[in-house]
C-alpha cells in the first residue's frame, strides 16, 4: 500500500493535465466553431497533445520550486 501513496503525485499529475488537454480541446473546439469552420481529427489531436504537454511541463517547473518556510 505504501507504494500507492508515493505515487499518488503522479495520478494527481496526470489528471490535472488531462484536465489541461480537455480544456484545449473545447477552446479549439469553441473558436472553429465562431468561425464557422469544421474541427478536423488531426487539429483536435495535436490540440491536445499540445495542452498536456504544456501542462506536464508546468508541473515539473512548479515542482523544482522550493517551498517558502
Amino acid at each position: 500500500m505504501r507504494w500507492f501513496y508515493e505515487l499518488a503525485w503522479l495520478w494527481k499529475g496526470l489528471g490535472i493535465s488531462l484536465l489541461a488537454a480537455a480544456a484545449c480541446m473545447v477552446c479549439v473546439w469553441l473558436v472553429c466553431r465562431a468561425t464557422g469552420k469544421r474541427l478536423r481529427t488531426g487539429i483536435a489531436v495535436l490540440a491536445a497533445a499540445a495542452g498536456f504537454a504544456a501542462a506536464v511541463v508546468v508541473i515539473l517547473l512548479l515542482a523544482q520550486t522550493p517551498t517558502p518556510i
